[in-house]
């Protein structure tokens, strides 16, 4: 029974946030978002394996200062999101379905959840309930954060006549610090309270996502001086 509820709550989050975004957008073929989960699913294969360098360090060193930072920011943070934007930019090239920054927005977020989807569910062979539930409001909900963010650059990016690929790297950029503070906040030991300070972080992130939710719902296609 513990472990149904460990898979369900596994599911359950990306599953809503799937709906949710796929309702408020309404892509004009489903195929697409489907496809896009399956691209997040996918590229958490070799993020997995870049996140394995961080078996390199001792335990016991992960909490000093550049092991930390090397796990929270480049192997986690970046790594993370670096495979997702690559697998958003070869969707976004090859079936030129982000013209905008809701299109951009919508399969970001479709590619965040499919990569949120399968860890949690390879999260819930090892980890106990608790585990879980505690991913369910952060880790999950973190993922669409930083999907909104990448996406909303993509999207941008790709409404120009002629691709602005540093827009596009400005979300990977944007997305992958904030990643990568919220990941240093969790795995640090220093202070009980600098590890309380990774849910306000991660609200801040919450609020920057919804403003250019809002922004990119208003703006179908952005204006910007070439």
């Amino acid at each position: 029974m513990m472990a149904a509820a460990g898979y369900i709550l596994a599911i359950l989050p990306a599953a809503i946030i799937l709906y949710l975004t796929n309702r408020k957008f309404g892509p004009a073929e489903i195929q697409f978002f489907i496809l896009c989960i399956i691209l997040g699913a996918i590229s958490t294969l070799p993020a997995f394996q870049v996140e394995r360098l961080e078996f390199l360090f001792e335990q016991e060193t992960l909490n000093v200062g550049w092991s930390l930072f090397t796990t929270a920011f480049l192997l986690v943070g970046f790594g993370e999101e670096l495979f997702k934007f690559i697998f958003l930019l070869s969707f976004a090239y090859f079936t030129n379905k982000i013209v905008d920054l809701k299109t951009g927005v919508l399969y970001a977020v479709a590619i965040g959840m499919g990569f949120a989807l399968l860890e949690n569910i390879l999260y819930a062979f090892r980890f106990p309930i608790s585990t879980m539930a505690v991913r369910t409001f952060t880790a999950v909900p973190a993922h669409g954060v930083f999907a909104i963010i990448t996406g909303y650059f993509v999207g941008m990016a790709f409404s120009q006549k002629a691709t602005n690929w540093g827009l596009a790297l400005r979300g990977l950029l944007f997305a992958s610090l904030l990643h990568g503070i919220y990941d240093w906040l969790v795995l640090q030991a220093y202070y009980d309270w600098l590890t309380g300070m990774a849910i306000p972080t991660l609200g801040l992130g919450f609020f920057y996502a919804f403003w250019l939710i809002q922004y990119a719902e208003r703006n179908k296609t952005p204006v910007i001086e070439e």
